[in-house]
């Protein structure tokens, strides 16, 4: 007859057993061993997905602000850990996925919300440092257009296998570029609040341009996340009845460059919480953003329905 320890022992184990199957199972339903350009996860269709659930979308903390290089390569997003913010970086190297570790060059150059450029050579973040041509001690500005003047876009290139030396870039906070190198952020003065635009001409950022249209009306529009072609931009903002309910929008851009009204993305997309921290993937093929504490992407095809709909 089998001792009550023996028995113990046997159920420990097969539980064990069924817990690894599990896992195993659930990592198979979302992982492919293949060299696609987003770390071999299955890709998502017109219902959005969590993206890497239990590696980077976890049930402990809360995930938030991604970007995805072009080479498919490295994932950066940052997960709150003890109420901090904390940079994170997936890789892929030789074919197989690294765990989830702290970019530790972004934390060294006090970056977050990064954004990988199209090309992969830079990586742009929002920085808490006054601009090299200094703070305006001005008496007239207000308490938050003094704190905005230290909200600034960098910039750090590629140099080898690391990162060079964060270079001032724009005033903003979040930063997202489209292929001809514009960048798109928010603008947090409270004279100016809302999303608007860096043309890039010549190698040098233009003025700041505010977009016009439904981006930042009837209510300011927040963290863009601009189409690669700039034919469309996704941002988030609270425009339903309750104001602490961020929902997630998209404007489509004329080829005149007016921006249209926005348009709900509707009920697949926004839940009762907030969604917020749009980013459009580097071949504008997927549209990754926060909800629920968690990472979603989906694919971008229903955007362009969503504008046949409503011509």
């Amino acid at each position: 007859m089998m001792s009550t320890s023996k028995f113990v022992f046997f159920v420990v184990l097969a539980l064990s057993v069924l817990v690894m199957v599990d896992f195993a199972q659930e990592k198979s339903n979302h992982f492919q061993p293949s060299e696609d350009p987003y770390l071999g996860q299955i890709l998502p269709g017109a219902i959005p997905q969590v993206f890497m659930p239990g590696i980077v979308s976890t049930k402990e903390f809360f995930e938030f602000s991604n970007t995805i290089s072009p080479d498919g390569k490295e994932f950066y997003f940052a997960r709150r850990i003890n109420k901090k913010d904390v940079l994170m970086v997936v890789r892929r190297k030789n074919g197989s996925l690294t765990q989830p570790e702290e970019a530790t060059f972004l934390k060294a150059a006090g970056g977050f919300e990064p954004h990988v450029g199209v090309d992969g050579s830079r990586i742009y973040f929002t920085r808490f440092a006054p601009p090299p041509s200094g703070l305006v001690n001005d008496k007239n500005l207000s308490p938050q257009d003094m704190e905005a003047q230290m909200v600034n876009i960098w910039v750090m290139e590629k140099s080898g296998s690391g990162w060079g030396e964060p270079q001032f870039c724009v005033n903003g906070m979040y930063v997202t570029t489209s292929n001809s190198g514009t960048i798109y952020t928010t603008d947090i003065r409270s004279t100016a609040l809302g999303i608007c635009r860096f043309p890039l001409v010549n190698g040098q950022y233009a003025n700041r341009e505010h977009l016009p249209g439904g981006v930042n009306k009837p209510v300011s529009g927040a963290h863009p996340g601009i189409a690669p072609d700039e034919s469309y931009i996704v941002f988030d903002s609270k425009r339903k009845e309750n104001p602490d309910d961020a929902d997630l929008f998209v404007a489509f851009r004329s080829m005149d460059g007016t921006w249209s009204e926005a348009l709900d993305l509707g009920k697949q997309i926004n839940t009762p919480g907030p969604e917020t921290c749009a980013a459009v993937s580097p071949d504008g093929k997927y549209l990754f953003y926060q909800s629920q504490g968690d990472i979603y992407w989906v694919s971008t095809s229903f955007i362009e329905e969503l504008k046949k709909k409503n011509k």
